[in-house]
């Protein structure tokens, strides 16, 4: 029987007081790819002088120099 695997992509924000976090699944990794980059632009939009901190093909985070910023991931999930 072959695993189905999902992919999930989380992001972080992280601004002043206010922390927000989001998700989404995925069927297809491809799919799931383009989401987190369109994820990471929005979140671009949204701060002034990002400095990156991890830049892999399915991690990002970037922070201001006063440590505000996002982190967006992509984890692949096999149901139990």
């Amino acid at each position: 029987m072959e695993q189905t695997i999902f992919y999930l992509v989380s992001t972080l924000i992280e601004y002043g007081d206010c922390t927000t976090t989001g998700h989404a699944l995925y069927r297809n990794r491809n799919h799931a790819l383009r989401e987190m980059g369109i994820e990471i632009a929005e979140c671009r939009a949204n701060f002034r002088s990002l400095e990156s901190v991890i830049d892999l093909p399915t991690v990002c985070e970037e922070r201001t120099p006063d440590g505000y910023g996002f982190e967006v991931t992509l984890q692949e999930v096999t149901p139990l």
